[in-house]
């Protein structure tokens, strides 16, 4: 009886711990489409020497989370 108890707690965490469903993405009507639409077509532009600086800045952070992290295979 023991065993089966502990086995139904663990199991309960699991199933608790689970994903949600995903709910239906809504429609945006009015201004909030209006507004959406105007946000999409503002994109920012970037010059070679950003998007280097950007790319040189993000993998400087990967090396110093790789550091950080440790892998149990």
């Amino acid at each position: 009886m023991i065993i089966f108890a502990m086995y139904y707690i663990q199991l309960k965490i699991i199933v608790h711990n689970m994903a949600r469903p995903i709910r239906e993405t809504p429609i945006l009507t009015g201004k909030d489409a209006e507004r959406f639409m105007q946000r999409m077509e503002q994109v920012e532009s970037r010059n070679k020497e950003e998007r280097e600086a950007i790319r040189k800045k993000f993998q400087e952070r990967v090396e110093k989370a790789k550091k950080m992290i440790t892998f149990c295979w």
